[in-house]
């Protein structure tokens, strides 16, 4: 009985640490498992061509190797993916966007008359510019089955004519920006001559809308939104970071002295790469947080041509940082408050491409590296680089989020979707002309897009990406 029951505990303790039988080797070994998460679910799932009793979502446990997965529900094409499942590992295939078979376009409104258009963050709405000048832009939502538009003026009080304007005849125009965070605001810029300036647009109520250029007396260059109220903002003005408070009407002191260019993680963290140095032509790589006195230098770049770029982003409680120069490629993990001594080096790569910028996708459990014609993608939690070579006349400048998973682009006159690893590369529907992003509903039923040609007309379409 003792031998039996020793024999049943260890039985257990095997099945729990997922180990099986290898009938090639005649011996134990752990597995990998696998969970499987589709849109739509309820698919079915093969490995190697065996299929599973369950459908999606479910889990199997795999022998370590390399295995083709293929998953499939009828009226979608069939999506595969062949990966290396490590001994012991467990493996999320939980992004997996299935797409119809048959995707018949639907013309929601025709614009006699369009210049472009902004998706929002959130997925809820779109802004339509239809003239360059005209001061009313179409704010349609696109949260429910039936989009809904409505439109929204900027006031006269702040984009009115200066009379030394009238009197040169200055054109107008207007450039749409970004979002912010709450799918609220929007920054523009107006554009009147050698004059540019900044304006954020509230699509709640344009009566609201600020001209934060004269409002704060000062010639931004660049901003970026901090937060949901749409009134702080991090700008670069004369080539250093400042902090804007609208509410309080204030400029910050200095943060970042002369920046090339900057993103803003989370609301108070920014990552720059510095003008380069006018004697020695260096530029830094560094972080500034909220309340630091001075910008956290954690790298200084001596070749002069090459580009660089640094991201970051606290993904499950560890702060990830990478950086890249040249070809070469460094992700980090740790804080960052003693500069280089606190981050401990997690993955490297020298490409044979100069990488253009690096960015994390929506989560921060992958990292997209873009060159001109080809792009990698670098996934944390399973140490997996892949990389994507794109053929004809394409750059990855244009590369889209569809999802935190799946990636965009518009290729002769088509919309295209794949996985961020450059697999289940699936063309979608046509867009003519038209350079806007297409937008995937917030509950992955629609994907809606605008189709423009030469004359300047454009068709507000969607396709179904969820059957009935």
């Amino acid at each position: 009985m003792t031998v039996a029951v020793l024999g049943f505990v260890t039985f257990l303790v095997f099945v729990v640490a997922n180990y099986g039988y290898n009938q090639k080797t005649g011996t134990f070994e752990q597995r990998g498992l696998v969970q499987f998460a589709s849109i739509p679910s309820g698919a079915s799932v093969k490995i190697d061509g065996n299929q599973l009793a369950a459908r999606t979502a479910t889990k199997s446990s795999v022998a370590p190797g390399s295995h083709v997965f293929e998953v499939q529900r009828a009226g979608y094409q069939l999506w595969t993916l062949e990966t290396h499942i490590p001994q012991g590992s467990l493996v999320w295939l939980n992004y997996i966007r299935l797409v119809p078979e048959d995707r018949p376009v639907e013309k929601i409104h025709h614009y006699e008359q369009f210049v472009s258009a902004l998706p929002a963050p959130s997925k809820r709405s779109i802004l339509v510019q239809t003239s360059l000048d005209a001061t009313t832009f179409r704010l349609i939502d696109i949260s429910g089955d039936t989009p809904k538009g409505e439109d929204v003026t900027l006031p006269d009080t702040i984009v009115r004519r200066t009379s030394d304007e009238i009197k040169k005849k200055v054109t107008v125009r207007y450039e749409l920006g970004s979002w912010d965070e709450s799918g609220r605001f929007v920054s523009m810029w107006r554009i009147a001559g050698k004059s540019r300036e900044l304006i954020v647009l509230n699509t709640e109520d344009g009566k609201k809308s600020v001209n934060v250029s004269r409002t704060l007396s000062v010639i931004i260059e660049d901003a970026i939104f901090s937060g949901r109220s749409g009134k702080v903002l991090y700008a670069k003005i004369d080539g250093d970071i400042r902090k804007l408070d609208m509410a309080g009407g204030t400029i910050s002191r200095s943060l970042v002295g002369q920046v090339a260019h900057y993103t803003l993680q989370g609301d108070t963290v920014i990552t720059y790469v510095s003008q380069p140095d006018r004697s020695t032509g260096t530029r830094e790589v560094g972080v500034y947080r909220e309340g630091d006195e001075v910008p956290i230098v954690l790298r200084t770049v001596t070749r002069e041509k090459v580009p660089v770029s640094i991201a970051s982003y606290r993904y499950y409680g560890t702060v990830y940082t990478v950086m890249t120069e040249g070809k070469d490629f460094y992700l980090y993990k740790g804080h960052y408050d003693h500069g280089m001594e606190g981050l401990q080096l997690v993955a490297s790569r020298t490409f044979t491409h100069d990488v253009e910028s690096a960015e994390f996708n929506a989560t921060g459990s992958h990292v997209l590296l873009r060159s001109n014609k080809a792009f990698a993608s670098y996934g944390i939690d399973r140490n997996l680089f892949t990389h994507t070579t794109l053929s004809g006349n394409v750059s990855t400048e244009d590369f889209f989020w569809i999802d935190a998973m799946h990636l965009g682009l518009t290729t002769d006159r088509v919309v295209t979707m794949r996985n961020i690893d450059g697999t289940n590369s699936t063309e979608l529907n046509a867009v003519g002309q038209s350079t806007v992003p297409a937008v995937l509903s917030r509950n992955g039923t629609y994907l809606y897009s605008f189709s423009s040609s030469k004359d300047g007309e454009a068709d507000f379409q969607r396709i179904r990406m969820i059957l009935k």
